[in-house]
């Protein structure tokens, strides 16, 4: 055997070794076509990034212009890019994400619910004066780590949200 292959050899079995002992992060997160790094600060978590979070009050929920829609039952999290106290995805990686929001009215309450990107509307839901409507919108848009994702009441005047996990959030990552 020559030096160049000995010195292949220990590499591949360096190599190995990280990745059997799941410190595989330090190569950051690679394009698996090109094996380009993509972002080299990143880790991306061993069971993927995706939240559902949904208002779990018995009653609606009444929600002032502009404000954020705090999601409280979290059923997943992974990842913890979500955050219940806020109603806030903080994107942990940058990619495509998809996300989707399920917004239901109480009796005779028209409302506008609006997903935002770090402030900047998105997607938004149109709530009739008819009773217990529910209105679905999904989204894919690509983020930067860092970024915010959130649901708002966009009217001004209050939104009194159906709650009991018939309102919810979502999210997960697509594709870094």
């Amino acid at each position: 055997m020559n030096f160049a292959s000995l010195v292949v050899l220990t590499a591949a079995r360096r190599i190995t070794a990280l990745i059997r002992s799941d410190q595989s992060d330090i190569f950051g997160i690679c394009d698996r076509r090109s094996m380009r790094v993509v972002d080299s600060s990143a880790k991306l978590p061993q069971h993927g990034i995706g939240f559902t979070a949904c208002l779990s009050s018995s009653s609606g929920v009444n929600i002032g212009y502009l404000q954020t829609i705090e999601f409280d039952n979290v059923i997943t999290n992974d990842g913890n890019g979500f955050d219940s106290r806020h109603g806030v995805f903080r994107a942990p990686v940058s990619g495509l994400y998809h996300f989707s929001m399920t917004i239901s009215s109480t009796k005779s309450h028209p409302m506008v619910i609006h997903m935002v990107k770090d402030g900047n509307e998105l997607i938004h839901s149109y709530l009739g004066d008819s009773d217990y409507l529910s209105s679905t919108q999904d989204v894919n848009v690509r983020l930067n780590a860092g970024q915010d994702v959130w649901c708002r009441n966009s009217q001004n005047y209050n939104a009194l949200i159906n709650a009991a996990n018939y309102s919810c959030f979502s999210g997960h990552l697509i594709s870094v």
